[in-house]
């Protein structure tokens, strides 16, 4: 999980490009905050 501190930015973020069978990132592995 996350914390809220001092100096973080909280929010929502969605992984895309991620090898769901051995769950590890991939060259085309990205994040997008949303919040």
């Amino acid at each position: 999980m996350g914390e809220v501190a001092a100096g973080k930015r909280p929010g929502l973020a969605v992984l895309s490009g991620l090898d769901y069978d051995s769950m590890t990132l991939t060259p085309a592995s990205c994040i997008a905050r949303i919040l």
